[in-house]
């Protein structure tokens, strides 16, 4: 059986013990995620996701899971900005561990992203060959974390680090071929843009595809004056 038949069935049979929500396109609902034994030592697991405006349940649709910064709640303000609201079901996700300590139990952290993806497939359309992960300054770092690793490849279509880089050094052999969006300002203070920088010349000598986005004159923040190229980079990675 083929890795994405599996993922399919998963997504779209398999049973859950949390209740449905009520989605409705270019609307926000709260879900609890944390109802399946998950903990965390943050505010909870009752988490924001995002229906685009043109969701149409007959069409499966690309779901990015987008983890916030240090200090800052789940939100999906973020991937709805990349997005313009259009195409991508967003999920403002959260870490299992405090601001400081989401080092923690990273193995616990992958099976929840899991377990979001999983219990969405009940109620919304998802695509399982475009499931997105990525994240702001705190979540880039998340990103690399929970994506770059050898059982995650193939599950995730593509990767976004936004003011982040990488969590730790090791061997990124098998991120060969994986397209890597990092967007950063070259203003932004205490070495974060060479971080970045730092990050995409590892995962481009690893054999990745990396698209590095500087962003002039900007700190620790974003400016739709980028978004047409991270539309396009997006639009690369989301197809078929």
């Amino acid at each position: 059986m083929s890795r994405f038949f599996t993922l399919t069935v998963v997504l779209f049979v398999m049973a859950s013990a949390c209740p449905a929500a009520d989605f409705a396109p270019g609307k926000e609902t709260r879900v609890d995620f944390g109802n399946a034994g998950f903990k965390t030592d943050r505010d909870s697991l009752n988490l924001p996701v995002y229906v685009p405006k043109d969701y149409n349940s007959k069409k499966a649709a690309p779901l990015v899971l987008f983890f916030h910064g240090a200090g800052s709640k789940p939100g999906t303000r973020y991937g709805r900005w990349i997005s313009e609201d259009k195409r991508y079901i967003i999920v403002g996700m959260e870490f299992l561990k405090n601001d400081g300590a989401f080092f923690w139990n990273v193995d616990e952290q992958v099976r929840f992203n899991h377990h979001v993806v999983k219990q969405l497939g009940k109620d919304l359309k998802i695509n399982p060959r475009q499931i997105f992960i990525g994240g702001f300054s705190q979540g880039g770092f998340g990103t690399a974390l929970y994506g770059f690793r050898r059982s995650e490849v193939g599950f995730y279509r593509g990767y976004l680090i936004m003011a982040g880089g990488l969590s730790a050094r090791g061997d990124l052999g098998f991120m060969k071929g994986e397209p890597v969006l990092v967007l950063h300002g070259d203003k932004d203070a205490g070495g974060s843009y060479d971080q970045g920088k730092r990050a995409a010349e590892a995962l481009r000598a690893a054999g990745a595809e990396v698209t590095f986005i500087t962003q002039q004159g900007l700190s620790h923040r974003h400016d739709r004056q980028y978004l047409p190229q991270v539309h396009h980079c997006l639009s690369q990675q989301a197809q078929d």
